[in-house]
């Protein structure tokens, strides 16, 4: 049996271990250093063991195909609750065929793929190689999801599966893209899609899709049983903490709130000239009182 924290001593070693876990779990280079830190701490707390665990197989849930998080999973899931043998197993093979290519990305020079099409033509042909293809399919998928290129995923993802790529992977990325592309409008459409993701390899990740789901489907209770279910698993996830705490005491709309406080709108962007134009005019046409805008 592994030891185990209360929850206020867990958050209280986890702060100790990593001061910044408490503005989120998200994005691969931050949940690698907190899987990093957290196992250091655990040679004094060994509990820990078990969150570093937990927090590596979430970040593998979200991102299958890179790498570190593939190959480290299957030494770290013994410390995992009620993980199943067939997902270290898994990740071993999935590691074999999930070589980082030598030399220049694709995506080196993105000035040359600004659009969607350019990136798909760019790694189409890449899904072919025996060796890098599953590693370029992550690539071009990342990339065209951040592009918004929602046909062009789907592509991708079909150029995949006639390839013979992991079925297993492209149904997870098909729910992925459908978490995307289908919802808050289509939920009906993304609800086979989500329930085809392999509940043994990413049982976290499967939930919290169908979570959303009912959010987008207005079964807003089934949703919050859902991911009480999930944080009672997952309650080091700083992300999925406050989001429950947001549908459990939501905050009443304030008309008044802009009169009597202080407020401030900031704006943050990067190479984004248009999208940023469209939110400038968003707000000129919004009523948003005596804020300020920066």
């Amino acid at each position: 049996m592994e030891p185990t924290l209360s929850l206020s001593d867990l958050y209280a070693a986890l702060r100790q271990a990593r001061p910044v876990w408490g503005l989120g779990v998200e994005t691969p280079l931050i949940q690698w250093r907190h899987v990093e830190l957290v196992l250091e701490a655990a040679v004094h707390t060994p509990a820990l063991a078990q969150t570093a665990a937990g927090m590596l197989s979430w970040a593998w849930q979200q991102r299958p195909l890179v790498p570190v998080f593939t190959e480290t999973l299957p030494s770290l899931a013994p410390y995992l609750a009620q993980a199943d043998p067939k997902l270290p197993a898994f990740a071993k093979i999935l590691a074999r065929s999930l070589a980082a290519p030598q030399g220049p990305s694709p995506l080196a020079d993105q000035a040359a793929m600004p659009d969607p099409d350019a990136v798909l033509r760019a790694f189409s042909p890449l899904l072919k190689d025996q060796t890098y293809g599953l590693y370029r399919l992550g690539e071009g998928f990342d990339m065209l999801l951040s592009l918004g290129g929602m046909d062009q995923t789907k592509e991708l993802l079909d150029l995949a599966e006639h390839q013979g790529l992991p079925s297993q992977i492209l149904a997870r990325l098909r729910a992925e893209w459908a978490l995307a592309a289908l919802l808050p409008d289509r939920p009906d459409q993304a609800r086979p899609i989500f329930e085809a993701v392999n509940p043994v390899l990413f049982p976290w990740w499967r939930e919290y899709t169908l979570a959303r789901l009912e959010l987008a489907s207005g079964l807003e209770d089934q949703a919050v049983e859902r991911l009480t279910q999930l944080w009672r698993a997952m309650p080091w996830h700083t992300n999925l903490s406050l989001t429950l705490h947001d549908l459990l005491h939501p905050v009443p709309p304030d008309p008044a709130a802009l009169e009597r406080h202080k407020v401030a709108v900031l704006l943050y962007s990067w190479n984004k000239g248009e999208v940023l134009a469209q939110t400038l005019d968003s707000l000129a046409a919004s009523n948003i009182g005596p804020a300020r805008v920066f």
